[in-house]
């Protein structure tokens, strides 16, 4: 089984030009700075709208704390890779899950290997941002839920 959420195949141009800035970032331990474009990047219109500016130190905060280590791989990673041609080999009963107010990975990435991988489900999340606010999360789960629930017992 497999629940791709804001996946892709390769880096589209948005996600290819935000990962240059968020390496040099990572690279001069700028972390600071970093947690600020993820705040943007990565945050919903309308919940970077109910921030205040004097309480914007919170949420940079948060995300400074949430960073993995290994986020600089990450963005290589994503830098260097691609997997379109592998879609059509994928086996595994999937779910795509595109967040349709992700401004980090376009939602029209998301779409492709939905596309790609034979009889793969496609569930979109109106408005979702590439980081799930609580809300978003929720209806995640009750999707990633129903999709395991109608899975046969040696496939989940």
């Amino acid at each position: 089984m497999l629940v791709l959420t804001a996946g892709f195949p390769a880096a589209d141009p948005v996600l290819a030009l935000a990962a240059q800035p968020i390496k040099s970032l990572a690279a001069a331990d700028r972390r600071n700075d970093l947690a600020r474009l993820a705040i943007v990047s990565c945050m919903s219109p309308a919940d970077l709208a109910d921030l205040e500016p004097a309480d914007l130190d919170a949420p940079v905060a948060q995300t400074l704390a949430a960073m993995p280590p290994g986020m600089l791989d990450h963005f290589d990673l994503v830098s260097r890779v691609g997997v379109r041609p592998d879609l059509a080999k994928v086996s595994a009963p999937t779910l795509v899950v595109a967040p349709t107010g992700d401004r980090l990975v376009l939602p029209e990435s998301s779409y492709r290997p939905a596309a790609g991988i034979p009889g793969a489900q496609l569930i979109e999340l109106p408005g979702a941002a590439h980081i799930l606010n609580a809300a978003d999360r929720a209806t995640w789960l009750r999707h990633v839920r129903e999709f395991l629930a109608v899975l046969p017992a040696a496939s989940a």
